[in-house]
């Protein structure tokens, strides 16, 4: 008997679910999301009339990548909804609905022959143990220095930056119906969204000896590469209203979240050279790859977790036209914005132990240990480690750059029965 009025409850429930409105929409999504920033200087170019080429600060040093930011562009991607009234007789239902802005990527690149005329490119880094060619004081100095060397073939180098950018978000809502008057009508929803921002930098370099270079076989080649996910969960408040004449419709919505982003840092960094750098000398180093790159070393690769509180905003307006009883196209403008998230280049610690790295580790490994500090041209054996450990991992919200926001143009298809 109990399975017999269970059967009637569920065909009465499915029938009145038919019987009332019942939504499917799709909508293409046309936007573009705020730039990507490079906060700090990955490659500049140098002259061999300054004490330390390419080195910050120094007179004929150029800015070749970083310190700017790029344009994400215009981005395809979609959204899709689904509800229904449920209980008529309450005014309320259900909705779920996801959308999705696929991965973008953005590419710098900056590249030397190493032939006699060529630039020399640099990576600039601030080493806080003055160990790399500044007599033991803290400052601006570099890390390798691929180009010719005056009138000589020196080295060839090229240095690739790739960042990506991924978005992406979902929502459970009740909904209820508020009321109506004349030709307008309002309702709202009560649910709880989940929003994801995925991004990636990859710093990455080769130099090797030039083809009519007289100098020894030698490389030194690096990857850095930082990943950061902003995952935010949270109760939403959001509120529609339609004003609607014959088949037309001006529709605004609105809708705020209140909850917490887990963001999570990745920081993966390897090398490998044959006989160090312009500071560090190895042996026999030729087919070991070093666990540390330039700015991803010992000190700060991992992965690491933290939780902050966040908002939300999301607004639309649109215009929608029935061209059928149930079927119903639209167009519009839509905005959604986040208050607080990590992203790579923030993270990045440009300030460097020049004695804790991977490669510092090799030159002791296979050389020895040295005195230090090194001067600039006269590579050498590492010293002894010393000093606090940099670069390191910790999160950073820049001020007034901790943000994000995506917005553009919607068209969509609607179907109700």
């Amino acid at each position: 008997m109990r399975h017999f009025y269970f059967s009637l409850f569920a065909i009465s429930f499915l029938g009145q679910l038919v019987a009332n409105d019942v939504w499917v929409k799709g909508e293409y999504l046309g936007w573009f999301t705020k730039k990507i920033p490079l906060s700090h200087p990955f490659v500049t170019s140098g002259s061999f009339e300054d004490p330390l080429p390419g080195a910050l600060g120094q007179r004929h040093t150029k800015i070749l990548i970083g310190n700017e930011t790029l344009p994400t562009k215009w981005r395809n991607g979609f959204s899709v909804e689904a509800g229904c009234w449920c209980f008529p007789q309450c005014g309320s239902g259900l909705q779920a609905s996801y959308f999705f802005l696929p991965n973008i990527s953005q590419t710098k690149n900056a590249y030397t022959s190493g032939e006699p005329g060529s630039l020399n490119l640099a990576v600039p880094v601030f080493d806080v143990t003055g160990v790399f060619g500044l007599n033991g004081i803290p400052g601006e100095t570099i890390f390798i220095l691929p180009g010719s060397i005056g009138a000589t073939p020196g080295f060839e180098g090229l240095f690739h930056l790739n960042a990506t950018s991924k978005l992406q978000g979902a929502e459970l809502a009740y909904c209820f119906f508020i009321g109506e008057s004349c030709c307008f009508e309002m309702d709202g929803s009560i649910g709880v969204e989940w929003i994801q921002l995925n991004e990636s930098l990859l710093f990455e370099g080769t130099s090797h000896t030039a083809v009519n270079s007289p100098f020894a076989s030698n490389f030194f080649n690096f990857q850095d590469r930082f990943k950061t996910d902003n995952n935010f969960v949270g109760g939403t408040l959001a509120f529609h209203t339609a004003f609607k004449k014959w088949n037309w419709a001006l529709e605004a919505d609105f809708k705020i979240g209140l909850g917490a982003t887990n963001e999570r840092l990745s920081i993966q960094g390897v090398s490998q050279t044959a006989t160090g750098n312009l500071f560090f000398t190895t042996v026999g180093s030729r087919s070991i790859l070093l666990p540390g790159g330039v700015f991803a070393q010992p000190t700060n690769i991992g992965t690491y977790n933290s939780h902050i509180f966040a908002t939300t905003i999301e607004a639309h307006v649109g215009l929608a036209y029935q061209i059928a009883c149930f079927l119903e196209l639209s167009v519009g403008y839509s905005f959604f914005w986040i208050n607080r998230v990590i992203r790579p280049a923030h993270q990045m610690d440009r300030a460097i132990n020049s004695t804790l790295t991977a490669l510092a580790d090799e030159s002791r490994a296979t050389v020895g240990t040295g005195p230090g500090p090194i001067p600039f041209g006269e590579p050498g054996p590492a010293p002894t480690p010393t000093g606090c450990p940099h670069p390191s991992a910790r999160f950073r919200h820049c001020h007034n750059q901790c943000d994000f926001w995506a917005q553009g143009l919607t068209a969509g298809l609607s179907i109700a029965f």
